[in-house]
């Protein structure tokens, strides 16, 4: 495993909440560092977002710490 993504799906009831906005989230997003710039978080992503549009979301909602440069750049 050179990583994983972490996210929740709006149709997950176990979240106890729900919107009349259709939103998925991504939580954490981590590749080891030897695995780093060579797409594997780009991968990540765009399979969570074709999963979670499968699904029906509208849009997805990610939280990212200011101070992680790469983070942001990512995103």
């Amino acid at each position: 495993m050179v990583g994983y993504i972490l996210f929740y799906d709006p149709k997950n009831e176990r979240f106890g909440f729900k919107t009349k906005h259709c939103f998925g989230g991504i939580m954490e997003l981590y590749v080891k560092p030897e695995f780093r710039r060579r797409g594997f978080a780009t991968q990540l992503i765009q399979r969570c977002v074709e999963y979670l549009k499968s699904k029906g979301t509208i849009d997805v909602r990610v939280d990212v710490l200011m101070h992680n440069k790469n983070a942001v750049n990512l995103y």
